[in-house]
């Protein structure tokens, strides 16, 4: 909704303010509003105000007052209105301009239907001195930002790659050996071998090796199968509780992935922090000897009876790592797509207006002109994709999410945040679990949004045109 200007309150108010009362919204069709457009997708909206157009709100207010008022020396009710007239009429009055502008403009932009972005923001005036006795005509100004009018084009867009995923031997035996060691029996030798884990400290440190009063500090653990750095793998063998030696992240591992994990922080921060060297403290040091194939691990993995010999489990793996991959694969595409009509689809905006109405909607203190200035980017990207949706779910109906498609998504939350698959409880069970998560706005708002523009994002892709690509499972995944 608009929300018309606070035209003032106070000692100009005629004596402070009016009784608590609930005016009744007043529309005016015959009110006079002009629409102003300029360049850059930005305008004005002039609103003419006669003292025809709103004297019966002041009016009918005024009764609600005299009806409600008590004052000293009065019935309830029996106040005369003269009085009421002359205590709060000047209030009143601020009161149902607020009132009018607002339900006028909200009225007016609705039944045009104009395609606005943000609230009108009322031009500054010189301060209004309203007269209960001598009601004069008046006009307010309002800048306003239109939506662009655009076409989705998908035609001119370019050809997109879509990765046809292939489980090579190299990435299937790391994933298995993964397995089976999480399966596996985990003994603290005192030294460590090939592939162990050394649980401890890693710090950053002086030129001395001495830790740094206030630098990073961190609990972690270094493990081979997570980090897989050669550097890792050789350095491991032989340590023991109580050992300290550098680690070198710089040239000790492959990528800033790595490094910003262990550091835990984003690569922005990195160079900052790889100013100092580090060192690893030795705490613990963990062994672990893998399961064995055998139909206790079947069943451990895939659940009891779900297979019965080797040659039935590996099939099955590979199965469930494909599914695995191309739910991945697809999230990869619908990025690819996104990036893809966020940049060749010209949708021009009203920047100037935006920034102007953000910041007057926010916090002074939380969005300056500077924060702005960098956040911007962001939002305008944002909205060009509200747009984009909003065009493609107008002109593709059929898109609109149902029923069943939320309560899946609320599903698969739940399972993510519990670790199960809500559908192996009973119905009462999944009811609760659906009821808890459906009462929690933020959530459902997250949830539901996500899910639009993740069917939408499916929809637009299958409108446009791709070229199979096959990949290794290795290549794929980065490993």
């Amino acid at each position: 909704m608009v929300a018309a200007p606070d035209l003032g309150s106070g000692p100009e108010r005629g004596g402070g303010s009016s009784p608590s009362i609930r005016t009744l919204q007043f529309f005016n069709p015959a009110l006079n509003i002009t629409i102003e457009k300029m360049e850059s997708l930005q305008g004005f909206l002039h609103l003419e105000l006669l003292p025809e157009d709103w004297e019966a709100n002041i009016k009918n207010a005024l009764k609600e007052v005299v009806k409600k008022a008590q004052l000293p020396g009065f019935r309830p009710g029996m106040v005369p209105a003269s009085l009421i007239r002359k205590k709060y009429g000047q209030g009143i009055m601020y009161e149902e301009l607020n009132k009018v502008l607002s339900d006028n403009l909200n009225q007016y932009i609705t039944e045009q239907r104009l395609p606005l972005l943000g609230n009108p923001l009322p031009v500054p005036k010189e301060e209004i001195q309203l007269d209960i006795d001598d009601i004069q005509p008046m006009s307010f100004t309002y800048e306003i930002g239109f939506a662009p009018e655009f076409h989705l084009d998908l035609s001119s867009l370019p050809v997109l790659d879509q990765p046809v995923i292939e489980i090579d031997q190299l990435y299937f035996e790391g994933y298995l050996n993964r397995l089976k060691r999480s399966k596996g029996k985990m003994t603290n030798p005192e030294e460590a071998g090939s592939g162990d884990t050394l649980f401890g400290n890693l710090y950053a440190s002086d030129s001395n090796g001495n830790p740094l009063e206030e630098g990073f500090k961190r609990n972690i653990a270094l493990n081979p199968e997570i980090l897989e750095s050669t550097y890792l793998d050789a350095l491991i063998p032989g340590k023991k509780a109580g050992d300290i030696f550098e680690f070198d992240l710089v040239n000790g591992l492959d990528s800033n992935k790595q490094r910003g994990w262990l550091l835990n922080c984003s690569d922005e921060m990195l160079e900052e922090r790889l100013v100092h060297p580090y060192y690893f403290e030795v705490k613990k040091v963990n062994h672990v000897d893998p399961a064995e194939l055998n139909q206790e691990f079947f069943d451990q993995i895939l659940g009891p009876g779900k297979v019965n010999s080797e040659e039935e489990f590996i099939a099955e793996l590979k199965q469930n790592l494909v599914l695995s991959l191309e739910g991945q694969a697809k999230i990869q595409v619908e990025n690819q797509v996104f990036d893809l009509l966020m940049n060749n689809l010209e949708i021009p905006l009203p920047d100037g207006f935006l920034r102007k109405w953000l910041l007057s909607s926010a916090d002074e203190q939380k969005l300056t002109p500077e924060i702005l200035d960098n956040e911007y980017p962001a939002y305008a990207r944002s909205l060009r994709w509200n747009l984009i949706q909003n065009k493609w779910l107008s002109e593709h109906p059929e898109v609109q999410l149902t029923n069943e498609e939320v309560e899946q998504a609320v599903g698969a939350f739940i399972s993510s945040q519990i670790g199960l698959d809500i559908n192996q409880f009973d119905a009462e069970r999944k009811k609760t679990f659906l009821d808890i998560v459906y009462k929690n706005e933020e959530n459902m708002d997250k949830i539901t949004r996500e899910t639009m523009q993740n069917k939408v994002l499916e929809s637009i892709a299958s409108n446009l045109t791709f070229r199979d690509v096959p990949v290794s499972a290795t290549e794929f995944s980065g490993r």
